[in-house]
């Protein structure tokens, strides 16, 4: 190597051609270089400088002689005077360390007989052999094997089961020859672990390889804690020992989900998912419990399924996998295919998006096609992760009387569109095997159906310091007509945004850690959650509509449309500041009209304050009163 050096051909200088031109007894020797066209054959190659230390280079070096059948010696020359310790040759398979040994070759015939020569910083690989994902037991006998390339640069090699916690010994101070090793499994629990092998180098440093594959280590004992309710469970388990009685308490059920309908079970099956009612709490250890330690594989179908999680571990969502047609998705490849939805639910008292599936219970996913598999393979390393953002949510709980309640969740996110977005507005399963509370979000995919959502985000208003208004059509199943209790769970959502609930009969505002009672007229309610960021009046909410009449004719509209209004008393209507505003649909105000007095109606002409004629759809107005809001209505545009 020379500073002034290339790595390509120089000529005349650093790099010096040369012929095999030979008569008589000959020994012919050279470098070779495949591309370099006519230049191929030299009698000295000089590389650029660099730091052998940190990297290597390498020359093929060749020779032919006619002396065939007697051994040849290749060495190093001038050996005190060169940095040696870094020559290695190679030739099939073999590597020897010139600075420490010549190497000594018998040719056979009179053609080239090629080398690769080594000089610098040799780093090894490791090949691991195939050993799939799997959970492993304490005393269990395993056997793991590999293969080392670049052996004589390595000193020994030690064995571990390792994850970012732990190092567990396996074997150390093994030959880099040796290619294997049986472990006797140790009576620790540890997931996600790797088969790691360090190589410890000839002078002093180490070299740590993981293996791709990974394996944990589980207790062999199974436990089943059961508390009382319904609860979605997978029976990971399988043993004859123990009744379902037994297992999960006595008086308990437990119901399959099959052809859309729900059939009690008296025998549970082995990775099954189900719904279990238990009266009390109950917790058992079972010893002698099989349980599945590699992968799973579970079909599906369009619509809602229910699904176990088949193994003794949790997943992340992403860590799924989803095989359809014979070709293998990973959980957001399923997305962007329009295959799956892109949370699972649990019921733990409520249905509630999730995107952790935790050991032992089951859970809800809804698919778009027929006839996918789902695969679990314990401790999958996804290669794309996905996540959502919002910029605020509102979680709405509703609940008679009951450990059981029902919730939605509204939001905003700016990555979120004001039609249907497949990754913000989520479809919520309501079937179940038994009756209770039902709060669900309505929306119309087309005219021939209607889905149920659970979780609807909204784009983010362009500017929320003028006042907004956002709303989103909500429903509720009832299984008595007792009053319902309203609860509000806002995460990142603004301090100063209200909250409020517009029946037909009443407006009601929610508050945190407080009861929001309501008495419903009827087992089937549908209703308005709006959001603002101002408070829609100071009367009291359950009189507005007997003080005040706001409506709009015709409705829904083409060109124009009526606003009016009606008080139950003048004295309502004595002060200026009254006014009508229009909102799209996005929350954001494109037009206000004041009301001078004695005037109750005005004519809006679909148009904006700017004189622009508006597109059609969804938009509301607004009715103030002695700069008091007091009334917000929906409004349609067909044009």
């Amino acid at each position: 190597m020379n500073y002034f050096a290339s790595d390509g051909f120089d000529a005349g200088t650093f790099d010096i051609t040369t012929d095999d031109e030979a008569s008589g007894d000959y020994f012919f020797c050279q470098f070779y270089e495949d591309n370099w066209n006519n230049n191929q054959e030299l009698e000295q190659e000089i590389y650029a400088d660099y730091n052998p230390n940190l990297s290597y280079k390498h020359w093929v070096y060749r020779f032919r002689t006619n002396q065939i059948n007697q051994e040849v010696e290749i060495g190093i020359s001038n050996l005190e005077e060169r940095n040696t310790a870094r020559f290695y040759l190679y030739k099939n398979g073999v590597w020897t360390n010139l600075s420490l040994e010549n190497f000594f070759f018998t040719p056979t015939n009179t053609g080239f007989s090629n080398f690769d020569l080594y000089y610098g910083n040799l780093i090894p690989s490791v090949d691991f052999a195939d050993f799939a994902n799997q959970l492993l037991f304490p005393n269990e006998i395993v056997n793991f094997s590999w293969n080392i390339n670049i052996q004589e640069s390595i000193d020994y090699v030690n064995v571990y089961a390792a994850n970012e916690e732990i190092d567990i010994p396996i074997e150390s101070f093994l030959s880099p020859t040796e290619t294997e090793v049986s472990w006797s499994v140790p009576a620790l629990l540890f997931d996600n672990l790797h088969l790691k092998i360090d190589l410890i180098m000839a002078e002093g440093d180490t070299l740590s390889y993981y293996s791709p594959f990974k394996f944990g280590i589980i207790t062999p004992q199974t436990i089943v804690a059961t508390s009382a309710g319904w609860h979605l469970i997978t029976k990971n388990y399988e043993t004859s020992s123990y009744s379902p009685q037994e297992i999960y308490g006595e008086g308990s059920s437990l119901f399959e989900w099959m052809n859309d309908d729900f059939i009690q079970i008296d025998s549970p099956e082995f990775l099954h998912p189900y719904w279990l009612n238990a009266p009390e709490d109950n917790y058992i250890t079972l010893t002698d419990a099989d349980i599945q330690t590699g992968s799973f594989d579970f079909s599906m179908h369009q619509g809602w399924n229910i699904i176990p999680n088949p193994h003794r571990i949790d997943y992340d969502i992403q860590q799924l996998l989803f095989v359809f047609q014979n070709e293998i998705y990973e959980y957001y490849s399923a997305l962007q295919n329009r295959m799956i939805e892109p949370y699972v639910f649990e019921f733990d008292g409520k249905f509630k998006p999730v995107s952790h599936l935790e050991e032992g219970k089951s859970y809800y996913l809804y698919c778009y096609e027929d006839n996918i598999s789902l695969k679990f393979i314990p401790f999958y390393t996804n290669t794309v992760s996905f996540y959502l953002e919002d910029n605020w949510k509102l979680e709405i709980s509703a609940a008679q009387n009951s450990d059981i309640s029902s919730s939605v969740i509204v939001g905003t996110s700016d990555l979120a569109t004001s039609s249907y977005d497949s990754y913000y507005d989520l479809l919520k399963p309501v079937d179940k095997p038994f009756e209770d509370i039902i709060f669900a979000l309505p929306y119309d995919f087309n005219s021939d159906s209607t889905f149920t959502l659970y979780h609807q985000i909204m784009q983010e208003t362009e500017n929320s310091q003028t006042d907004f208004v956002l709303e989103w059509n909500a429903s509720l199943q009832l299984p008595s007509s007792e009053q319902i209790n309203f609860g509000i769970l806002p995460e990142n959502m603004p301090d100063n945004y209200y909250v409020y609930l517009q029946f037909i009969d009443d407006i009601l505002e929610l508050h945190s850690n407080e009861e929001n009672l309501y008495n419903p007229s009827d087992s089937l309610l549908d209703f308005s959650i709006l959001i603002t960021n101002f408070p829609l009046s100071e009367v009291a909410e359950n009189t507005l509509e007997k003080q005040i009449s706001l409506r709009n004719y015709p409705n829904p509209f083409r060109t124009s449309t009526t606003i009016s209004f009606e008080l139950s008393t003048k004295q309502n209507y004595q002060n200026e500041g009254n006014t009508i505003s229009i909102y799209n649909i996005k929350g954001q105000k494109i037009r206000q009209f004041s009301i001078p007095n004695s005037q109750f109606s005005i004519i809006w002409d679909g148009k904006d304050d700017m004189g622009k004629s508006v597109a059609s759809g969804v938009y509301f107005y607004k009715l103030k009163t002695d700069n008091k809001t007091s009334l917000i209505k929906k409004m349609i545009m067909i044009k």
